[in-house]
Protein backbone atom coordinates (compact mmCIF):
# COMPACT_ATOMS: atom_id res chain seq x y z
CA UNK A 1 0.00 0.00 0.00
CA UNK A 2 3.10 1.86 0.35
CA UNK A 3 2.20 3.67 -3.18
CA UNK A 4 0.67 6.79 -3.32
CA UNK A 5 -1.17 6.35 -6.28
CA UNK A 6 -2.63 3.61 -5.41
CA UNK A 7 -3.51 4.04 -1.60
CA UNK A 8 -6.70 2.79 -0.89
CA UNK A 9 -9.64 5.10 -0.03
CA UNK A 10 -10.57 5.54 3.94
CA UNK A 11 -13.89 5.73 5.16
CA UNK A 12 -14.05 6.00 9.27
CA UNK A 13 -16.94 5.38 10.96
CA UNK A 14 -17.32 6.79 14.60
CA UNK A 15 -20.63 6.84 16.89
CA UNK A 16 -20.62 8.62 20.29
CA UNK A 17 -20.79 6.22 23.67
CA UNK A 18 -20.98 2.37 22.28
CA UNK A 19 -21.27 -0.14 24.53
CA UNK A 20 -19.90 -3.55 23.27
CA UNK A 21 -22.86 -5.39 24.66
CA UNK A 22 -24.96 -2.98 21.98
CA UNK A 23 -23.53 -4.24 18.75
CA UNK A 24 -24.41 -8.34 17.83
CA UNK A 25 -20.98 -9.02 16.38
CA UNK A 26 -19.59 -8.51 19.69
CA UNK A 27 -22.16 -10.70 21.54
CA UNK A 28 -24.87 -8.15 22.56
CA UNK A 29 -28.86 -8.40 22.05
CA UNK A 30 -29.18 -5.17 20.39
CA UNK A 31 -29.72 -5.71 16.85
CA UNK A 32 -27.48 -4.00 14.84
CA UNK A 33 -27.34 -6.22 11.58
CA UNK A 34 -25.36 -3.78 9.41
CA UNK A 35 -22.42 -3.17 11.67
CA UNK A 36 -22.57 -7.37 12.00
CA UNK A 37 -22.00 -7.94 8.88
CA UNK A 38 -18.95 -4.92 8.11
CA UNK A 39 -17.46 -7.39 10.98
CA UNK A 40 -17.92 -10.37 8.87
CA UNK A 41 -15.22 -9.17 6.65
CA UNK A 42 -13.53 -7.15 9.41
CA UNK A 43 -10.97 -7.74 12.31
CA UNK A 44 -12.67 -7.57 15.47
CA UNK A 45 -10.78 -6.39 18.19
CA UNK A 46 -11.74 -7.99 21.63
CA UNK A 47 -9.22 -6.00 24.38
CA UNK A 48 -9.12 -2.52 22.84
CA UNK A 49 -8.99 0.22 25.52
CA UNK A 50 -9.74 4.04 25.28
CA UNK A 51 -7.62 6.24 27.58
CA UNK A 52 -10.20 8.61 29.26
CA UNK A 53 -14.20 8.47 30.26
CA UNK A 54 -14.68 11.56 28.75
CA UNK A 55 -15.31 12.38 24.78
CA UNK A 56 -13.05 14.82 23.76
CA UNK A 57 -9.39 13.22 25.48
CA UNK A 58 -10.82 9.76 23.80
CA UNK A 59 -11.44 11.57 20.74
CA UNK A 60 -8.00 13.17 20.58
CA UNK A 61 -6.01 10.05 21.48
CA UNK A 62 -7.62 8.41 18.45
CA UNK A 63 -7.14 11.54 16.11
CA UNK A 64 -3.27 11.92 17.11
CA UNK A 65 -2.00 8.65 18.13
CA UNK A 66 -1.56 10.22 21.79
CA UNK A 67 -2.63 9.40 25.33
CA UNK A 68 -4.08 12.25 27.00
CA UNK A 69 -0.65 12.97 29.11
CA UNK A 70 0.70 13.42 25.47
CA UNK A 71 -1.91 16.15 24.60
CA UNK A 72 -2.36 17.70 27.86
CA UNK A 73 -6.31 17.16 27.31
CA UNK A 74 -7.70 15.34 30.39
CA UNK A 75 -11.04 16.94 29.96
CA UNK A 76 -13.99 17.94 27.76
CA UNK A 77 -13.47 21.74 26.86
CA UNK A 78 -13.25 23.41 23.94
CA UNK A 79 -9.83 24.92 23.03
CA UNK A 80 -8.20 22.77 25.63
CA UNK A 81 -6.09 21.21 23.07
CA UNK A 82 -2.60 22.86 22.74
CA UNK A 83 -2.22 20.85 19.46
CA UNK A 84 1.44 20.19 19.81
CA UNK A 85 0.53 17.00 17.52
CA UNK A 86 -0.08 16.49 14.21
CA UNK A 87 -3.69 14.44 13.77
CA UNK A 88 -4.26 11.47 11.15
CA UNK A 89 -6.50 14.05 9.03
CA UNK A 90 -3.48 16.52 8.39
CA UNK A 91 -0.86 13.55 7.62
CA UNK A 92 -3.63 12.11 5.07
CA UNK A 93 -4.23 15.59 3.53
CA UNK A 94 -0.37 16.17 3.30
CA UNK A 95 -0.15 12.66 1.49
CA UNK A 96 -2.69 13.54 -1.36
CA UNK A 97 -5.96 12.75 0.38
CA UNK A 98 -9.14 14.14 -0.72
CA UNK A 99 -11.91 14.42 2.20
CA UNK A 100 -13.32 15.78 5.10
CA UNK A 101 -14.92 15.03 8.22
CA UNK A 102 -18.83 15.01 8.71
CA UNK A 103 -21.04 15.00 12.05
CA UNK A 104 -19.30 15.38 15.61
CA UNK A 105 -15.62 16.53 15.87
CA UNK A 106 -15.69 17.24 19.77
CA UNK A 107 -11.86 17.63 19.62
CA UNK A 108 -11.29 21.54 18.94
CA UNK A 109 -13.57 24.37 18.24
CA UNK A 110 -14.34 26.37 15.10
CA UNK A 111 -14.24 25.32 11.07
CA UNK A 112 -10.94 23.76 11.21
CA UNK A 113 -10.68 20.31 9.01
CA UNK A 114 -6.90 19.99 10.01
CA UNK A 115 -6.35 19.81 6.31
CA UNK A 116 -9.03 18.03 4.43
CA UNK A 117 -11.87 20.49 3.00
CA UNK A 118 -13.75 19.03 0.01
CA UNK A 119 -16.43 18.50 2.62
CA UNK A 120 -18.99 20.06 4.66
CA UNK A 121 -17.79 20.90 8.25
CA UNK A 122 -19.92 19.83 11.15
CA UNK A 123 -19.58 19.93 14.92
CA UNK A 124 -22.98 19.33 16.66
CA UNK A 125 -21.69 20.15 20.31
CA UNK A 126 -20.43 23.20 19.00
CA UNK A 127 -22.74 24.70 16.89
CA UNK A 128 -25.61 23.39 18.27
CA UNK A 129 -24.49 25.90 21.21
CA UNK A 130 -23.40 28.78 18.87
CA UNK A 131 -24.94 28.33 15.57
CA UNK A 132 -28.29 26.29 15.83
CA UNK A 133 -28.57 27.00 11.90
CA UNK A 134 -25.87 25.27 10.93
CA UNK A 135 -27.68 21.83 10.04
CA UNK A 136 -29.38 24.12 7.62
CA UNK A 137 -32.67 22.80 9.58
CA UNK A 138 -35.93 25.07 9.23
CA UNK A 139 -36.95 27.07 12.17
CA UNK A 140 -39.67 25.60 13.49
CA UNK A 141 -38.26 22.13 13.55
CA UNK A 142 -35.69 23.40 15.63
CA UNK A 143 -37.85 24.92 18.08
CA UNK A 144 -40.32 21.58 17.91
CA UNK A 145 -37.06 19.93 18.79
CA UNK A 146 -36.26 21.68 21.83
CA UNK A 147 -39.96 21.74 23.44
CA UNK A 148 -39.71 18.11 22.89
CA UNK A 149 -36.64 17.80 24.80
CA UNK A 150 -38.25 20.42 27.27
CA UNK A 151 -41.16 17.88 27.66
CA UNK A 152 -38.66 15.25 28.58
CA UNK A 153 -36.56 17.29 31.07
CA UNK A 154 -34.19 19.03 28.98
CA UNK A 155 -34.82 22.78 28.87
CA UNK A 156 -30.90 23.63 27.07
CA UNK A 157 -28.46 22.67 24.74
CA UNK A 158 -26.31 21.81 27.41
CA UNK A 159 -28.31 19.65 29.38
CA UNK A 160 -27.94 17.35 26.48
CA UNK A 161 -24.06 17.14 28.31
CA UNK A 162 -25.66 16.52 31.37
CA UNK A 163 -28.59 15.79 33.13
CA UNK A 164 -30.05 13.51 30.96
CA UNK A 165 -29.03 10.42 33.01
CA UNK A 166 -32.31 9.04 33.87
CA UNK A 167 -34.39 10.19 30.77
CA UNK A 168 -35.51 8.31 27.83
CA UNK A 169 -37.90 7.70 25.30
CA UNK A 170 -38.93 8.52 21.98
CA UNK A 171 -38.37 11.87 19.69
CA UNK A 172 -40.73 12.85 17.01
CA UNK A 173 -38.54 14.94 14.98
CA UNK A 174 -38.62 13.92 11.57
CA UNK A 175 -36.48 11.19 10.66
CA UNK A 176 -35.27 13.02 7.38
CA UNK A 177 -33.59 15.84 9.17
CA UNK A 178 -32.59 13.36 12.03
CA UNK A 179 -28.88 14.36 12.97
CA UNK A 180 -27.87 11.14 12.08
CA UNK A 181 -29.61 10.38 8.47
CA UNK A 182 -28.31 14.42 7.96
CA UNK A 183 -24.79 13.19 7.94
CA UNK A 184 -25.64 9.82 6.10
CA UNK A 185 -27.25 11.44 3.75
CA UNK A 186 -24.54 14.11 3.28
CA UNK A 187 -21.72 11.20 3.31
CA UNK A 188 -23.34 9.53 0.77
CA UNK A 189 -22.85 12.46 -1.48
CA UNK A 190 -19.32 12.83 -0.25
CA UNK A 191 -19.13 9.16 -2.17
CA UNK A 192 -20.36 9.88 -4.84
CA UNK A 193 -18.15 13.26 -5.39
CA UNK A 194 -14.92 11.16 -4.68
CA UNK A 195 -11.91 11.38 -6.82
CA UNK A 196 -11.02 8.52 -9.24
CA UNK A 197 -7.59 10.15 -9.55
CA UNK A 198 -6.20 10.22 -6.00
CA UNK A 199 -7.58 8.56 -2.44
CA UNK A 200 -10.19 9.73 -0.70
CA UNK A 201 -10.72 10.21 2.91
CA UNK A 202 -14.50 10.17 4.42
CA UNK A 203 -14.56 10.45 8.40
CA UNK A 204 -18.37 10.21 9.44
CA UNK A 205 -18.93 10.80 13.34
CA UNK A 206 -22.25 10.27 14.77
CA UNK A 207 -23.55 11.76 18.18
CA UNK A 208 -25.51 8.50 18.71
CA UNK A 209 -26.41 6.63 20.69
CA UNK A 210 -24.81 9.50 23.22
CA UNK A 211 -27.65 10.79 25.59
CA UNK A 212 -30.18 11.82 25.45
CA UNK A 213 -32.13 8.16 24.65
CA UNK A 214 -34.72 9.64 22.36
CA UNK A 215 -35.06 7.50 19.01
CA UNK A 216 -37.23 7.96 16.38
CA UNK A 217 -40.78 5.56 17.70
CA UNK A 218 -40.37 3.21 15.39
CA UNK A 219 -36.90 2.36 16.50
CA UNK A 220 -37.71 2.86 19.87
CA UNK A 221 -40.50 -0.39 19.59
CA UNK A 222 -37.36 -2.50 17.79
CA UNK A 223 -36.55 -3.51 21.05
CA UNK A 224 -39.70 -4.00 23.01
CA UNK A 225 -39.89 -7.00 24.82
CA UNK A 226 -36.40 -8.03 23.88
CA UNK A 227 -34.10 -9.09 26.94
CA UNK A 228 -31.21 -6.48 27.37
CA UNK A 229 -29.12 -7.56 30.35
CA UNK A 230 -28.42 -5.41 33.00
CA UNK A 231 -24.79 -4.94 34.33
CA UNK A 232 -23.75 -8.13 36.82
CA UNK A 233 -22.60 -4.82 38.90
CA UNK A 234 -25.98 -2.88 38.84
CA UNK A 235 -27.29 -3.66 42.29
CA UNK A 236 -23.89 -2.45 43.80
CA UNK A 237 -25.94 0.72 43.58
CA UNK A 238 -27.64 -0.70 46.12
CA UNK A 239 -26.15 -3.09 48.35
CA UNK A 240 -24.87 -0.35 51.07
CA UNK A 241 -21.41 -0.83 49.65
CA UNK A 242 -19.01 2.66 49.39
CA UNK A 243 -19.57 4.22 45.95
CA UNK A 244 -16.57 3.86 43.73
CA UNK A 245 -14.85 7.04 43.72
CA UNK A 246 -16.32 9.80 42.30
CA UNK A 247 -19.39 8.79 42.19
CA UNK A 248 -21.03 9.21 45.40
CA UNK A 249 -23.57 12.12 43.88
CA UNK A 250 -24.64 9.68 40.98
CA UNK A 251 -25.50 7.23 43.68
CA UNK A 252 -28.00 9.82 45.37
CA UNK A 253 -29.78 10.10 41.69
CA UNK A 254 -29.51 6.25 41.30
CA UNK A 255 -30.90 5.95 44.87
CA UNK A 256 -33.53 8.19 44.30
CA UNK A 257 -35.50 6.31 41.67
CA UNK A 258 -36.65 3.95 44.96
CA UNK A 259 -38.32 1.01 43.67
CA UNK A 260 -38.62 2.60 39.78
CA UNK A 261 -34.68 1.33 39.71
CA UNK A 262 -34.67 -1.59 37.88
CA UNK A 263 -37.83 -0.74 35.04
CA UNK A 264 -36.09 2.83 34.84
CA UNK A 265 -32.71 1.17 33.59
CA UNK A 266 -34.71 -1.40 31.26
CA UNK A 267 -36.18 1.61 29.63
CA UNK A 268 -33.10 3.69 29.22
CA UNK A 269 -31.48 0.17 27.99
CA UNK A 270 -34.66 0.02 25.01
CA UNK A 271 -34.39 3.68 24.29
CA UNK A 272 -30.45 3.53 24.26
CA UNK A 273 -30.79 0.15 21.69
CA UNK A 274 -33.27 2.56 19.19
CA UNK A 275 -30.77 4.93 19.03
CA UNK A 276 -28.11 1.88 18.18
CA UNK A 277 -30.26 0.95 15.62
CA UNK A 278 -30.64 3.62 13.86
CA UNK A 279 -26.71 4.36 13.67
CA UNK A 280 -26.62 0.93 12.34
CA UNK A 281 -29.00 1.77 9.65
CA UNK A 282 -26.94 4.61 8.43
CA UNK A 283 -23.89 2.45 8.77
CA UNK A 284 -25.69 0.23 6.38
CA UNK A 285 -26.57 3.07 4.11
CA UNK A 286 -22.89 4.32 3.66
CA UNK A 287 -21.25 0.71 3.29
CA UNK A 288 -24.32 0.19 0.73
CA UNK A 289 -23.54 2.96 -1.30
CA UNK A 290 -19.43 2.20 -1.43
CA UNK A 291 -20.75 -1.45 -2.87
CA UNK A 292 -22.77 -0.22 -5.38
CA UNK A 293 -20.29 2.62 -6.51
CA UNK A 294 -17.62 -0.70 -6.72
CA UNK A 295 -15.65 0.76 -3.84
CA UNK A 296 -16.28 -1.37 -1.09
CA UNK A 297 -13.30 -3.53 -1.97
CA UNK A 298 -10.76 -0.80 -2.19
CA UNK A 299 -11.51 1.04 1.04
CA UNK A 300 -9.90 0.42 4.68
CA UNK A 301 -13.19 0.98 6.46
CA UNK A 302 -12.85 1.48 10.73
CA UNK A 303 -15.87 1.36 12.75
CA UNK A 304 -15.11 2.79 16.17
CA UNK A 305 -16.91 4.44 19.12
CA UNK A 306 -14.78 7.44 21.97
CA UNK A 307 -16.48 5.50 24.97
CA UNK A 308 -19.12 3.08 26.32
CA UNK A 309 -21.30 3.90 29.44
CA UNK A 310 -22.53 2.28 32.38
CA UNK A 311 -26.18 1.68 32.34
CA UNK A 312 -26.34 1.46 35.65
CA UNK A 313 -23.37 -0.65 36.68
CA UNK A 314 -21.45 -0.37 39.77
CA UNK A 315 -24.87 2.09 40.57
CA UNK A 316 -23.79 4.65 38.00
CA UNK A 317 -25.63 5.95 34.89
CA UNK A 318 -23.56 7.92 32.60
CA UNK A 319 -19.78 7.87 31.73
CA UNK A 320 -17.20 10.34 33.16
CA UNK A 321 -16.76 8.79 36.44
CA UNK A 322 -13.33 8.71 38.10
CA UNK A 323 -12.89 4.86 38.13
CA UNK A 324 -11.85 2.81 34.51
CA UNK A 325 -14.69 0.28 34.47
CA UNK A 326 -14.73 -1.99 31.04
CA UNK A 327 -18.44 -1.06 30.32
CA UNK A 328 -16.76 2.49 29.33
CA UNK A 329 -12.77 2.07 28.91
CA UNK A 330 -12.75 -1.53 27.06
CA UNK A 331 -14.70 -0.46 23.51
CA UNK A 332 -15.01 -1.74 19.94
CA UNK A 333 -13.51 -1.24 17.18
CA UNK A 334 -13.77 -3.46 13.49
CA UNK A 335 -11.17 -2.47 10.76
CA UNK A 336 -11.83 -4.22 7.37
CA UNK A 337 -9.05 -4.06 5.18
CA UNK A 338 -8.32 -3.27 1.41
CA UNK A 339 -9.88 -6.70 -0.29
CA UNK A 340 -10.46 -8.34 3.15
CA UNK A 341 -13.68 -10.67 3.07
CA UNK A 342 -13.09 -12.67 6.55
CA UNK A 343 -13.86 -12.31 9.24
CA UNK A 344 -10.76 -12.43 12.77
CA UNK A 345 -10.81 -11.82 16.03
CA UNK A 346 -7.53 -9.96 17.57
CA UNK A 347 -7.88 -11.14 21.69
CA UNK A 348 -4.55 -8.86 22.13
CA UNK A 349 -4.89 -5.80 24.86
CA UNK A 350 -4.46 -2.58 22.65
CA UNK A 351 -5.09 1.23 22.91
CA UNK A 352 -7.23 3.55 20.61
CA UNK A 353 -3.78 5.24 20.58
CA UNK A 354 -2.92 3.11 17.94
CA UNK A 355 -5.19 3.85 15.23
CA UNK A 356 -2.75 6.32 13.94
CA UNK A 357 0.66 5.00 13.41
CA UNK A 358 -1.37 1.34 12.35
CA UNK A 359 -2.95 3.68 9.27
CA UNK A 360 0.55 5.31 8.70
CA UNK A 361 2.18 2.04 8.60
CA UNK A 362 -0.60 0.54 6.34
CA UNK A 363 0.30 3.78 3.85
CA UNK A 364 3.37 3.98 3.88
CA UNK A 365 3.47 7.70 5.55
CA UNK A 366 5.88 8.61 8.02
CA UNK A 367 5.54 9.71 11.36
CA UNK A 368 6.78 11.71 14.40
CA UNK A 369 6.41 10.27 17.82
CA UNK A 370 3.28 8.56 19.14
CA UNK A 371 2.26 6.88 22.02
CA UNK A 372 0.36 3.60 19.95
CA UNK A 373 1.81 0.60 18.54
CA UNK A 374 0.80 -0.34 14.75
CA UNK A 375 -1.48 -2.87 14.47
CA UNK A 376 -0.17 -4.32 11.10
CA UNK A 377 1.50 -7.81 13.09
CA UNK A 378 -1.49 -8.46 14.69
CA UNK A 379 -3.56 -8.12 11.33
CA UNK A 380 -1.09 -10.66 10.23
CA UNK A 381 -1.57 -12.97 12.71
CA UNK A 382 0.97 -11.82 15.22
CA UNK A 383 0.58 -11.50 18.76
CA UNK A 384 2.39 -8.58 21.22
CA UNK A 385 4.64 -9.42 23.98
CA UNK A 386 3.60 -8.10 27.19
CA UNK A 387 0.70 -6.15 25.68
CA UNK A 388 -1.12 -3.56 28.27
CA UNK A 389 -3.00 -0.71 27.92
CA UNK A 390 -3.02 2.51 30.12
CA UNK A 391 -5.94 4.55 31.36
CA UNK A 392 -5.81 8.66 32.25
CA UNK A 393 -8.86 10.12 33.51
CA UNK A 394 -8.11 13.83 34.53
CA UNK A 395 -5.37 15.37 35.18
CA UNK A 396 -4.58 14.54 38.83
CA UNK A 397 -2.25 17.91 39.98
CA UNK A 398 -4.27 19.24 42.10
CA UNK A 399 -5.53 18.62 45.88
CA UNK A 400 -8.62 16.51 46.22
CA UNK A 401 -8.14 15.45 42.50
CA UNK A 402 -10.52 12.40 41.65
CA UNK A 403 -8.13 11.55 38.73
CA UNK A 404 -7.37 7.78 38.11
CA UNK A 405 -4.50 5.61 36.42
CA UNK A 406 -4.88 2.52 35.15
CA UNK A 407 -3.21 -0.44 33.70
CA UNK A 408 -4.26 -3.29 32.22
CA UNK A 409 -2.33 -6.06 31.75
CA UNK A 410 -2.72 -10.11 31.44
CA UNK A 411 -6.09 -10.87 33.18
CA UNK A 412 -5.47 -8.00 35.46
CA UNK A 413 -6.39 -4.70 35.89
CA UNK A 414 -4.76 -1.84 38.36
CA UNK A 415 -5.70 1.12 39.16
CA UNK A 416 -4.93 4.36 41.08
CA UNK A 417 -6.49 7.18 42.61
CA UNK A 418 -5.07 10.44 43.11
CA UNK A 419 -6.73 11.92 45.95
CA UNK A 420 -5.71 9.59 49.00
CA UNK A 421 -3.66 7.31 46.87
CA UNK A 422 -6.24 4.35 47.16
CA UNK A 423 -5.77 1.42 44.87
CA UNK A 424 -7.68 -1.55 43.36
CA UNK A 425 -6.41 -4.75 41.46
CA UNK A 426 -9.03 -6.50 39.81
CA UNK A 427 -8.69 -9.81 38.42
CA UNK A 428 -10.59 -9.82 35.05
CA UNK A 429 -10.64 -13.73 34.33
CA UNK A 430 -12.68 -14.46 37.10
CA UNK A 431 -14.65 -11.53 37.87
CA UNK A 432 -15.31 -9.39 34.49
CA UNK A 433 -17.80 -6.84 36.64
CA UNK A 434 -14.78 -5.53 38.59
CA UNK A 435 -16.44 -6.32 41.82
CA UNK A 436 -13.80 -7.87 44.29
CA UNK A 437 -10.77 -6.00 44.96
CA UNK A 438 -8.24 -8.02 45.23
CA UNK A 439 -5.31 -6.11 46.58
CA UNK A 440 -5.45 -8.66 50.03
CA UNK A 441 -4.88 -11.50 48.70
CA UNK A 442 -2.45 -10.32 45.54
CA UNK A 443 0.27 -7.83 47.36
CA UNK A 444 2.81 -8.99 45.79
CA UNK A 445 0.97 -8.73 41.91
CA UNK A 446 0.18 -5.11 43.32
CA UNK A 447 3.23 -4.11 44.29
CA UNK A 448 4.69 -5.00 41.15
CA UNK A 449 1.97 -3.34 38.74
CA UNK A 450 1.82 0.09 40.81
CA UNK A 451 5.95 0.24 39.89
CA UNK A 452 5.12 -0.60 36.34
CA UNK A 453 1.95 2.31 36.53
CA UNK A 454 3.92 4.89 38.27
CA UNK A 455 7.38 4.44 36.19
CA UNK A 456 4.99 4.66 32.91
CA UNK A 457 3.34 7.91 34.77
CA UNK A 458 6.91 9.28 35.60
CA UNK A 459 8.61 8.49 32.22
CA UNK A 460 5.66 10.41 30.18
CA UNK A 461 4.62 14.04 30.40
CA UNK A 462 1.82 13.34 32.50
CA UNK A 463 0.86 15.48 35.21
CA UNK A 464 -0.78 13.47 37.88
CA UNK A 465 0.57 12.98 41.28
CA UNK A 466 1.42 10.05 42.73
CA UNK A 467 0.35 10.12 46.45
Amino acid sequence: MADASRRPNIVVLMADTVMRAALGCYGGAVRTPHIDALARHAHRFDHLYQPANMCQPSRVTWMTGCLPATTQVYVNGFGNNRRRQRTILRELADAGYQGGYLGLFHCWPGPDRDGLDAHQWLDWIYDWQHDPHSWSVPEELVRAWRAHLASMGVTSPDDQLRDFRQHAGHTDFPLAQHPAVRITDQSIAAIRGFAPDRPNLLWTSFWMPHEPWAPPQAYLERHAGVDLPLPVSWREGLSGATPRPGTAGNREQFLSLGPAIEPSLRRLWQAYAGCMALVDEQVGRIVAELTARGEYDNTLIVFMTDHGTTHGAHGWLYKGGSFMIDEVSRVPCLVKLPGQRQATTIPDIVSSADLYPTLMELLGIPHGPVDGQSWTNLFAGGTRTDARAYGQHLAGDEPGSEAVRSLRTGAYKYNLYAQDGRDELFDLATDPGEQVNRLADRPALARELRADLVAAIQRSTDVFQVA
